[in-house]
């Protein structure tokens, strides 16, 4: 984060509006291979890591610069996605970016891993190049492009879920360099005991939503799981449920089922199967069911 012309600051702000716009274009593409490319453009990972090593060094200077390079990075990311989500407001949501609205701790774990890995390309020479991939293993313009998508939708949940999966990997690459700068003796003699303190405050509260994030899904996998092939009784018609999708949607459950029926289901019998449902899920859950009559 070294001092440069305002030449070079403008490169590097027209690289990360390319890079996001890019991303969101293939968010919406739902193609992996374009989101890929956004990856490799975005000049976020090189600032992530050398805010480490000032934090290691105890160089608050640096620290500045950095991270102020990276809230201007954060700000183009969210501002083009949301311009471009404007242009296309009918545009539907797609899995590459629902696989951005979920971030739990294994999340976490693979930002502490590519944090160690930042650090240890970062600091030798010969294998530098490598960092790319580890922007690549991270994504980090991805979920920001996501975040911004929920911006130009007006949707705040939406953009809750994908900036926590950004800060995620944020703090959770800084922390793991800074250690790992550490480990490798880059530090002086007087640590900047502060800044970790800060950082590990804000991976503490990052963690909370996050476990509870995975508690979600594990409750979705195993109750998917469970559900599969079930068979009710409902007014002497078998009622068998094919497939189970469990969902979040505005702070409710939401579980959509596909059934498989021999004989047509009136209002009463739906009533009915909705009853014995809410026997299984005393709580509040709202039921999404798609019938398939079969011969």
């Amino acid at each position: 984060c070294s001092s440069r012309g305002l030449g070079d600051v403008y490169k590097r702000q027209m690289l990360m509006v390319l890079s996001t716009m890019l991303a969101t274009t293939g968010l919406y593409l739902n193609s992996s291979s374009v989101i890929i490319g956004a990856m490799l453009l975005a000049p976020l990972m090189a600032p992530i890591v050398s805010s480490a090593m000032a934090l290691t060094r105890g160089d608050v200077r640096v620290f500045k610069k950095c991270t102020l390079k990276i809230v201007i990075g954060m700000a183009i990311a969210l501002l083009a996605s949301a311009f471009i989500t404007l242009l296309f407001p009918d545009k539907p949501i797609t899995g590459e970016m629902q696989a951005r609205l979920n971030p739990s701790l294994l999340d976490l774990a693979v930002a502490i891993v590519s944090g160690i890995a930042g650090a240890y390309s970062k600091s030798f020479r010969e294998i530098i190049q490598s960092l790319a991939g580890v922007a690549i293993a991270v994504a980090l313009v991805p979920p920001l492009a996501v975040a911004g998508t929920g911006i130009g939708r007006g949707d705040f949940q939406f953009f809750f879920q994908a900036f926590l999966l950004f800060s995620t990997n944020l703090v959770g690459i800084t922390i793991a360099a800074a250690l790992t700068f550490r480990v490798l003796g880059y530090s002086p003699a007087i640590y900047g005991k502060r800044g970790f303190v800060v950082m590990f405050l804000l991976l503490a509260l990052i963690a909370v939503p996050l476990y509870t994030s995975y508690e979600r899904m594990v409750e979705k996998r195993i109750l998917e799981k469970r559900w599969k092939k079930e068979r009710f009784l409902v007014n002497g018609k078998y009622v068998i449920v094919d497939n189970a999708d469990l969902r979040w949607q505005g702070g409710k459950k939401v579980l959509i089922m596909e059934v498989i029926l021999r004989d047509l289901m009136t209002r009463e019998d739906m009533k009915a199967f909705k009853k014995k449902l809410h026997i299984y899920f005393p709580g509040k859950m709202v039921f999404r069911i798609k019938t398939v009559y079969i011969p």
